[in-house]
């Protein structure tokens, strides 16, 4: 995931990119290791940006102000919250929805048992995982085994 930080302060961004070479200040510290906890998983880049015409900057300055005050809940769920939701929402709706034509026609023939109703059952009562794990055990056909082909064991 790429992560963009924007900011109007050229000499907070100099400070950042460069940590070593700060008078210990503290927030300037703070600031670059949580950077780096970012750049884990992501890839986080700094920008400058002209204060006009960065509406973006404006809507953002006003949105921490208030997200500063005292006993103030955020207003917006965080996005990680927001895609689990949708998530969810997608295994409630159904994998007889999401499932197109054709698609598992090899692995039906292979294993003739799938299509029964209480074959259904057993498959919509696991997660993806099991789901997976139990159909590449029924059927024979596994990731471990390609894997093993391409190195030859």
């Amino acid at each position: 995931r790429n992560i963009h930080i924007f900011s109007s302060d050229r000499g907070a961004l100099q400070a950042i990119c460069q940590p070593r070479d700060q008078s210990g200040q503290e927030t300037i510290r703070q600031i670059y290791q949580g950077i780096r906890m970012l750049q884990v998983h992501n890839h986080v880049q700094l920008a400058w940006s002209p204060v006009l015409g960065f509406d973006l900057g404006q809507k953002a300055k006003q949105a921490a102000k208030i997200a500063t005050e005292p006993n103030r809940t955020p207003q917006r769920r965080t996005p990680a919250a927001l895609s689990t939701v949708i998530n969810q929402q997608r295994t409630r709706q159904g994998a007889i929805d999401r499932q197109i034509e054709g698609v598992g026609q090899h692995l039906r023939q292979l294993d003739i048992a799938i299509p029964g109703p209480h074959t259904r059952k057993i498959y919509d009562s696991l997660n993806w995982k099991q789901a997976s794990v139990l159909a590449q055990l029924r059927t024979g056909i596994a990731r471990l085994n390609s894997y093993l082909y391409r190195i030859g064991a």
